[in-house]
């Protein structure tokens, strides 16, 4: 076992995307996942007498929270955490750069976001981070209607970020072809963070946290076997 790299004086920071996308039409289940993911890996590191940042981002980077090398400060990140709320814009680039700039020593990494309209910024990201010697994981969190809309005919669609509508009359060839365009960003994202030296991990929400958790883990090499 060890927790996410081999450096044991490292902090594990977790990148936590608060946007408006993470809870679009005030739709919690996504938010409330990665919130409960970040919790876990948390709890985790802490357990490993590893400092855990939380560092919540949309636009700019929110005040964080650091801990301690032991898992007496749970509570407090439970806390942190419940109180968070979604809204802005993403910014992954801009974010990671300012993360980046701040750093004094290598890190771990773990990127939780659902990473829409970030293509661009993922490659960046996780660049600028790897240019500061950090491990980094990418957690690409999406809910089942991400990836396969239950909408059928004319439906007005709204932007979660910049609250744009636009009109879409959705056939089954558009559905196809969205169900499509889906699988082939996160194959895009997943080949983008492995050709950068990151770690990618799919979490959709219906997969129990516990399982993703572990699974997330192994991927990271932080668990082996």
């Amino acid at each position: 076992l060890r927790l996410f790299h081999q450096r044991s004086e490292a902090d594990v920071i977790i990148l936590l995307d608060v946007s408006a996308s993470m809870a679009p039409g005030g739709a919690m289940e996504k938010f409330d996942y990665a919130l409960r993911v970040a919790a876990a890996m948390a709890f985790v590191a802490m357990g490993g007498l590893e400092r855990v940042i939380l560092q919540p981002f949309a636009e700019d980077l929110a005040k964080p929270l650091r801990t301690g090398r032991n898992r007496g400060q749970i509570l407090e990140v439970l806390d942190f955490l419940v109180d968070l709320k979604p809204g802005g814009r993403t910014d992954l680039g801009r974010c990671a750069d300012l993360l980046a700039r701040r750093l004094d020593a290598p890190a771990s990494v773990l990127i939780v976001s659902d990473l829409l309209d970030c293509g661009d910024d993922l490659s960046d990201a996780v660049v600028r981070l790897k240019t500061r010697t950090c491990d980094v994981t990418v957690l690409h969190v999406y809910s089942p209607l991400d990836a396969d809309p239950a909408l059928a005919g004319p439906v007005i669609l709204q932007q979660a970020e910049t609250g744009r509508n636009m009109l879409v009359d959705v056939t089954d060839d558009v559905r196809a072809g969205y169900r499509l365009r889906w699988r082939e960003m996160c194959d895009a994202l997943s080949r983008t963070a492995g050709g950068r030296g990151a770690a990618y991990v799919a979490a959709p929400s219906d997969v129990p946290f516990e399982q993703l958790v572990l699974r997330t883990l192994r991927q990271a090499g932080v668990l082996t076997g």
